[in-house]
Order: C-alpha cells, then structure tokens, then sequence
C-alpha cells in the first residue's frame, strides 16, 4: 500500500515534521506500520495529445 501527500513546498514539509504536536502524534504512525518510506518527488508535465 502507498500514499501520496503534496505539500506547497520543502519548507511547508519541514516545518510540519519539526512541530512537536506532530512529532508526539508519529509514534502512533511508526506503531501501525511494518516499514515505511519518504521518497520526495517532483512533479511532471504530461503532453496532451
């Protein structure tokens, strides 16, 4: 199974992970999972046909 988050920015995604209300709510995240992986990715653009 997988997710896809977006978020506006690094920093948006930065300043999220580094907020303590979040970082005390992961540990029932990383509780439930077997694995888990961050892969950031940039979008594309598709060519219309």
């Amino acid at each position: 199974m997988a997710f896809i988050a977006r978020y506006p920015d690094a920093k948006a995604f930065l300043t999220m992970i580094g907020d303590p209300d979040y970082q005390a709510a992961t540990i029932h995240r990383t509780a439930s999972l077997a694995d888990s992986r961050l892969i950031r990715c940039a979008p594309i653009a598709l060519q219309k046909d």
